[in-house]
Parts: C-alpha cells; sequence; structure tokens
C-alpha cells in the first residue's frame, strides 16, 4: 500500500507512482491553485500573479480572516466571465490529475482546495472516491475522512462541527483497545497492539495540530510535541529499550521547558508544552539535550528564508560571544562548565540562543557551536 499526500498538481510523479502496480491512497489537496513556495498555480495564471502576492501577505501579516475580506472583495468586483474560466482551468487541471490514475487501484478523498464534486466526476473508471468511511485494503481496515478546517472559504473545507465528530471516533478506537486488550493481544501481539496504539496518537496528534493552527497555534505546537514525544517512547520500548538514543530536532522541540524561556512565538505560544519537557518528564536524567547554534548559518528554507540569517549583534547573544571572544570553528560545551571557576557564562544570567531568552544550562546539558553552518543543500522540497 502507498501512500501520497497534497499532490498539488504534481501529474507525472503521481503517474509513476501509480504505475507502480500496488494499491494507491491519495490523501487530498490534488490541483495546484497557489503553491505558497512560489504563489503559481491556478489562481495566477487567472487572476495575476499581483493578486497572489498581495493574498498571501495579508495570509501571512493579518491572518486568515483579512486574507478572505481580501479575496470575497476581489470576487465581488471579478469580471464578466472570470468564474467560467476558474471553473474551466480547474476541471482542466482535475482531468489531467485523474488522467494519471487510469489503470491503478487508487482510492483518493479531498483536501481543503479540493472540489469534491468535480473530482469524484473525473476520476477514471476503477478509481474509488472516499469519504467518511472504512474500506479494506490488503487486509487493513482503513478509515478516510476527506475536507480541511474551515480557514478561507475554500470548497474543500469541513466545519468544525464534522471535524470534532472525526476526534470522537478517534475516543471510540481507544476505548476498544483499552476495552478488549487482552483478545487483541491474543489475537495479533503485544507489539502490534503496541504499533496500532502509536497510530492512533500519531493521527490524534495531527489531528490536534492541524485544528489549532489557525486559531490557537500554542496548542497546536502542543498536540504536535506531545505526539511526537509519545512517539518516541513507544518505538524505543519496542526497538532499543536499554540503548541510548539521539534524536536530531529543532531547538525549540527538544529544549528542557518551553514554559521557562521567552521567544518570538512567546505571546501566542505562552503555557504550551515541547517535546523536550514530555521527554524530560518522562526520562529524567537519561533525557540530556545538546542545542545546536552558529554564527555564519545559512539556511534552505523555502516560504521562510533560503539564504544567509543576520548574524548576532550583542553580547547577549551566546553565539555572538563565542564568535568574537573564542574564535573556534567549533566547539561541544558542557553547560555546568565541570571544575571552572569562572563559567564562560554566569550561572542564572538570561542569555540570547537562537532567538530564544533563556537560562542556557536549564534549557540544555550542552551546546555544540559551528561558526559556519552552510545551507541544506535539499533533494526535494
Amino acid at each position: 500500500m502507498l501512500i501520497v499526500s497534497d499532490v498539488h498538481g504534481a501529474v507525472e510523479p503521481l503517474r509513476r507512482v501509480a504505475a507502480l502496480g500496488e494499491p494507491l491512497l491519495v490523501l487530498g489537496d490534488l490541483i495546484n491553485y497557489i503553491d505558497y513556495r512560489s504563489n503559481e498555480g491556478i489562481v495566477a495564471d487567472i487572476s495575476g500573479r499581483h493578486l497572489v502576492d498581495e493574498f498571501v501577505r495579508i495570509r501571512a501579516l493579518e491572518g486568515n480572516d483579512a486574507a478572505t475580506d481580501f479575496w470575497q472583495g476581489e470576487w465581488a468586483h471579478r469580471d464578466e466571465g472570470l468564474e467560467d474560466r476558474y471553473s474551466d482551468a480547474i476541471e482542466a487541471a482535475y482531468r489531467d490529475v485523474c488522467a494519471a490514475l487510469r489503470e491503478s487501484e487508487a482510492y483518493v478523498t479531498y483536501g481543503n482546495v479540493d472540489r469534491p464534486d468535480v473530482l469524484a466526476e473525473l476520476l477514471p473508471e476503477g478509481v474509488r472516491f472516499v469519504d467518511a468511511e472504512v474500506v479494506e485494503i490488503e487486509g487493513q481496515r482503513v478509515g478516510f475522512a476527506g475536507g480541511g478546517l474551515t480557514s478561507i472559504g475554500t470548497p474543500g473545507e469541513v466545519s468544525e462541527e464534522d471535524h470534532l465528530a472525526c476526534l470522537q471516533a478517534l475516543d471510540a478506537v481507544e476505548s476498544l483497545f483499552e476495552q478488549n486488550e487482552p483478545d487483541l493481544v491474543e489475537t495479533t501481539s503485544s507489539e502490534a497492539l503496541t504499533w496500532a496504539r502509536i497510530n492512533l496518537f500519531s493521527l490524534r496528534a495531527w489531528q490536534g495540530q492541524m485544528y489549532f493552527q489557525e486559531t490557537d497555534s500554542g496548542a497546536s505546537f502542543q498536540s504536535r510535541d506531545q505526539g511526537m514525544a509519545k512517539v518516541f517512547l513507544a518505538i524505543k520500548s519496542l526497538r532499543n529499550p536499554d540503548d541510548r538514543l539521539a534524536l536530531w530536532a529543532h531547538n525549540g522541540h527538544i529544549l528542557y521547558s518551553w514554559e521557562d524561556l521567552w521567544g518570538p512565538e512567546w505571546g501566542t505560544w505562552e503555557g504550551a508544552r515541547n517535546m523536550g519537557s514530555y521527554l524530560r518528564e518522562e526520562l529524567e536524567d537519561n533525557y540530556f539535550a545538546i542545542g545546536l547554534v552558529g554564527y555564519h548559518v545559512s539556511i534552505n528554507w523555502p516560504g521562510v528564508l533560503v539564504g544567509e540569517l543576520d548574524p548576532p549583534s550583542s553580547d547577549l547573544h551566546v553565539e555572538y560571544r563565542l564568535h568574537h571572544e573564542l574564535g573556534h570553528d567549533h566547539l561541544l560545551i558542557e553547560l555546568d562548565f565541570p571544575g571552572v571557576d569562572n563559567p564562560f557564562l554566569l550561572d542564572g544570567n538570561y542569555y540570547f540562543l537562537n532567538e530564544y531568552w533563556l537560562i542556557p544550562a536549564e534549557q540544555f546539558g550542552a551546546i555544540l557551536y559551528l561558526d559556519s553552518s552552510p545551507m541544506m543543500d535539499s533533494l526535494i522540497w
């Protein structure tokens, strides 16, 4: 069984996957309405790149409500025939992407940018449109819930009530596991049930992240990080219960307590917990966080920045002091400074580390410093 999501008009890659001969699950957003990496897509082709640029700018700076008002204002004053041009372009895009699925065993649901009626009508023979139902595929029962949360008024959005109904269904599955655990273990195995639970709380974490993404970013962040911690601990218990493991993530995910620092997201993420806080709570001193920092740092993150970050500019920044006062290409620094009477970072003092205002030794056991950190040479974005 193969799974693809967020096709966004990538017809040829979809055609290659569909030709592999395995059952294929296509999980929504099949057409390229707006590509937020480049601002290209159907809207730019018909209404112009300038309109997309402004829409994306408003959505990023002022939020979904302002972006929706802007779009509705533009739509209210649309030229005669514009709606027909959109309908024709959308239908043509669906014809192309659906043709890529011919002669495949595929199950397709819709995302928030899709038009479910058009998609269902144009799917080729043998390809099944699925939504709010359970299908048995290769002996596995697979549940489908299409659409996206109410955001900016796209056709594929679902109501909050329907989404809450999906979450209640997850509660029912969890209750099923608890009430029938002995029978499930006997029928399958303890390991199989643990993997089923991993799948369940992974789905719940993702649902929570998406549900709160536009309305409560702190709750969205916490749902994601709690899920990551639970997945890691569960997989460790199955595969490597007695081993030391290295877990790689952004500093904001691995530090000991998001609640005890200040950062650029603090106004909206106040009180949220991060993955590191859950792992520290569970593993205690067996969890050791190493922060990764640098002075000359470049990143390759389309939609955020592709290029060099501005280097830290004051001695309140740990990276600034490491660069100007020590001058090494790389350092591994134990933050308890064992055997040192006059530590480089004073105990209990706040500093900037990355963009966070924190007491370094209260958030990390050590930091790895790179004077120069070039951008990632990514295979694909």
